[in-house]
């Protein structure tokens, strides 16, 4: 009886040490999982968002904008806005001001009405942080929509 307390005991030790050893495994891991820094959260989101503009999916796009956050412009009359037919889409860098920022995006285009032609442009596209998430904000297109 006394040799079945003590492997009792070993086993109750060996078990404790293999909890303590997997806690400290599992600390560590997560010590590794270090928040992401607000330019990092503005590119993952920036990229998400021209990829699906380049794609055509308008759907997708919606909850990125500072519109669907605010709630002031519906899907239905987001999607259904004319414009740009877009061939391509990248995001080449940030600069981050408090809350405001402006993600370099270089685009290539097609105008509808001007045939096949695709155009080529780089430009600063704005995104704003609300309730600490970044939005793409455009004033053109709030202004338009509303109308």
């Amino acid at each position: 009886m006394a040799r079945d307390t003590l492997i009792h005991i070993q086993n109750r030790k060996i078990a404790f040490i293999a909890c303590a050893l997997t806690l400290t495994a599992c600390l560590s891991a997560c010590a590794g999982l270090q928040q992401k820094t607000s330019e990092e959260r503005l590119l993952l989101r920036a990229k998400a968002y021209w990829a699906a503009i380049a794609s055509g999916d308008t759907v997708s796009a919606y909850p990125y904008e500072e519109v669907a956050k605010k709630g002031t412009i519906p899907i239905s009359a987001y999607v259904r806005r004319a414009g740009l037919i877009y061939k391509s889409a990248e995001v080449t860098g940030v600069k981050i001001d408090g809350d405001r920022a402006a993600v370099d995006v270089k685009i290539a285009y097609i105008i509808p009405a001007m045939g096949s032609h695709v155009f080529n442009m780089t430009f600063n596209d704005i995104w704003l942080v609300i309730d600490g998430d970044w939005y793409h904000h455009s004033e053109d297109l709030m202004k338009a929509l509303s109308k």
